[in-house]
């Protein structure tokens, strides 16, 4: 079994862990839970729910795409928030406008905190993509 890392040239640059793992023979792909930092690494939208997830949504296609797939190919998402009564309404509408046709399975979790107090979603997602 083949893993190719995947690190588009239009987010921010991860030297911990990949952004996404594409593994050959089953096609799947693994992305890495994704905020709402921009190619510069800086936080984007802070203390804005809506921007924080367009730019989430903007990273999470990016790493799709760079796998070779698209937004569509998706399968599940896992949506990790720290407030959901609050935050909910605001990442569910942006997650439908990028899922409109085809939404896919989705958790949302709440957590007490994420890496960055300035951070109020991340989302991982797994992806199926056709053959190479």
């Amino acid at each position: 079994m083949k893993k190719t890392r995947i690190q588009p040239a239009n987010v921010y640059q991860a030297t911990t862990y990949a952004h996404g793992i594409r593994v050959q023979g089953g096609d799947i792909v693994f992305i890495s839970g994704q905020v709402s930092k921009d190619v510069n690494n800086v936080v984007v939208g802070k203390g804005d729910i809506g921007q924080q997830a367009e730019q989430v949504f903007q990273n999470v296609k990016a790493v799709m795409e760079s796998a070779g797939g698209t937004l569509q190919d998706i399968v599940k998402l896992t949506i990790f928030t720290t407030n959901l009564g609050f935050y909910r309404p605001g990442i569910t509408s942006v997650r439908d406008k990028y899922f409109a046709e085809n939404p896919p399975a989705t958790t949302f979790v709440v957590v007490t905190s994420l890496s960055d107090p300035s951070l109020l979603l991340e989302v991982e997602a797994i992806g199926v993509v056709p053959s190479a």
